[in-house]
C-alpha cells in the first residue's frame, strides 16, 4: 500500500493551511503562527521548512468538514513539541477531549505524558506513553486502530496497546472540529505541530517507519510521499 491510500487529511504545514491529501480539508487558523524560516536556529521547524506554533492561550487551527470521525479504523500521526506547562493540553484531535461525548480521537498531553485516546461517546480508551515528555523536545506521535486494537508509538517505538471494539463516535462537526492545539474551553497547547495526518485505516509497520523517517518526516500529497531529504534536494535542483 501507499501512504496516500485511505488518507483523509494531511497538513504539511509548509507556510500554508492547505490539506495536501487532495480532499480539501483546509485549516482555518486562528492566532497560530508559523516558525520563522529565516531564523532556523532560534525558531526551528519540526519537519521541513515550517511548523505551526500555538501560544497555549487561544491559538488554534481547525477544520469543520464531515467524514473525519465515525471511522471503522484509524491512523493519526503528527510531529510535535511542547514548549511549556504540565497541565492537560490537547495536541491533535477530532473534537474536544474534556468530555467523552465531545471527541472521537486525540493525542493529549495529560500532566507530563502523551496519550492516544479514542472515544465511543459513552466511554473512551486510552494508551499512555511509557515515559514523561521533555519540554522543547521533538516527538513523532502515531496511533493506530484496526477496528479491534489500539497501538501508540512515539518515535516509531511501541508505547502500548489496548482493546477498543468501537464504534467510534460521530460528532457535530461545527461544534467539535478536527483541530490542532484547540481545547475548548481549556487545554490549548503551547508548542509546535507539524506533518499532521489522519487515515481511515491502520498503517503498516513499514509505513510507520516511513512517516517517522529517522525523525525527518515526509511530505505527503495526493500524488506521492517524499522523504524530506529527497524533497530538499529536489527543491534545490540537485
Amino acid at each position: 500500500m501507499a501512504l496516500t491510500d485511505n488518507l483523509l487529511v494531511f497538513y504539511k504545514v509548509n507556510g500554508l493551511p492547505d490539506d495536501s491529501s487532495g480532499n480539501g480539508h483546509n485549516l482555518t487558523i486562528t492566532g497560530a503562527t508559523y516558525t520563522d524560516i529565516n531564523d532556523p536556529v532560534n525558531d526551528p521547524a519540526l519537519v521541513g521548512s515550517h511548523s505551526l506554533k500555538g501560544d497555549g492561550i487561544d491559538d488554534k487551527a481547525t477544520n469543520s468538514d464531515s467524514g473525519l470521525d465515525g471511522l471503522s479504523a484509524l491512523t493519526i500521526s503528527c510531529f510535535c513539541s511542547r514548549t511549556s506547562g504540565t497541565s492537560n493540553r490537547q495536541i491533535f484531535a477530532k473534537g474536544d477531549p474534556n468530555l467523552n461525548t465531545t471527541f472521537a480521537y486525540t493525542f493529549f498531553a495529560i500532566s507530563s505524558k502523551f496519550y492516544f485516546i479514542i472515544s465511543k461517546g459513552s466511554s473512551s480508551t486510552n494508551v499512555p506513553a511509557l515515559a514523561n515528555l521533555t519540554l522543547g523536545q521533538k516527538y513523532h506521535l502515531l496511533g493506530t486502530w484496526n477496528g479491534a486494537t489500539m497501538e501508540f508509538y512515539i518515535d516509531n517505538v511501541l508505547q502500548g496497546s489496548a482493546a477498543f471494539a468501537g464504534p467510534m463516535v460521530n460528532l457535530d462537526d461545527n461544534a467539535q472540529p478536527l483541530s490542532l492545539f484547540w481545547g475548548n474551553p481549556i487545554g490549548y497547547m503551547h508548542g509546535k505541530i507539524d506533518a499532521a495526518g489522519v487515515w481511515n485505516r491502520a498503517v503498516t509497520a513499514s509505513e510507520r517507519g516511513e512517516l517517522w523517517n529517522n525523525g525527518n518526516g515526509v511530505e505527503i500529497s495526493s500524488q506521492s510521499s517524499i522523504p524530506l531529504k529527497m524533497f530538499y534536494y529536489r527543491q534545490m535542483g540537485r
